[in-house]
């Protein structure tokens, strides 16, 4: 999940992900608001 929330928001939703995009609706959202470098710093705290 990490690595397809991380691919998503770098690459966008036209990446290939391990899981449907769709399982990631709510995420999608929320990274809107975050830089690159603070959504991974997210994602290193919730799922590492």
């Amino acid at each position: 999940r990490a690595y397809d929330l991380a691919a998503l928001k770098y690459w966008g939703t036209t990446t290939t992900t391990n899981f449907p995009i769709n399982t990631y609706e709510k995420e999608v959202d929320e990274m809107k608001h975050m830089t690159r470098q603070e959504y991974i710093a997210y994602l290193r705290r919730y799922y590492c």
